[in-house]
């Protein structure tokens, strides 16, 4: 079952409030066991497993609290991942966050970056929606509807 975008939006206050309260690996780990989702499950596994790297195989380091949701550079906030399973754990982001900017990395990641940077643009334009930045054209032919209306009287 989908959560709805309410439970998306608190998970990822839950990210963020919570990020002031872990310093390190131990206190991530008990944060992603309370968290209770098929990404964080995800995590939890690979944290303990060491990746096995082929002989052409690139190893990707994969921000558990993603940089977007003010995940901190360090070494604690990070795991080794396959491309595939990099590319599943974006995927995983999605689903339980909702923020495109995961899914522009999970594009990305296969090689699909017009629609990655499309997913990008979409997040951008929610985000300033959501801090009522930005020029809204619904208001402004409002406000040109007054300004006729005056003219003409």
């Amino acid at each position: 079952m989908k959560k709805n975008t309410y439970e998306k939006k608190t998970s990822i206050n839950n990210f963020i409030y919570k990020l002031d309260l872990i310093i390190n690996k131990e206190q991530l780990k008990n944060y992603l066991i309370k968290e209770k989702n098929s990404y964080t499950y995800f995590i939890l596994e690979k944290m303990t497993k060491k990746v096995k790297k082929s002989k052409h195989e690139i190893i990707h380091t994969h921000h558990i609290i993603p940089r977007h949701y003010k995940g901190p550079n360090v070494k604690w906030n990070c795991v080794q991942l396959s491309l595939e399973d990099h590319i599943y754990a974006h995927k995983l982001l999605y689903i339980n966050y909702g923020s495109y900017y995961d899914l522009a990395a999970s594009n990305m990641l296969q090689g699909q970056l017009k629609k990655g940077f499309s997913f990008i643009q979409k997040q951008n334009q929610l985000n300033m929606k959501e801090k009522k930045l930005g020029f809204i054209i619904q208001s402004f032919k409002v406000n040109s509807q007054n300004v006729q209306e005056k003219e003409e009287n």
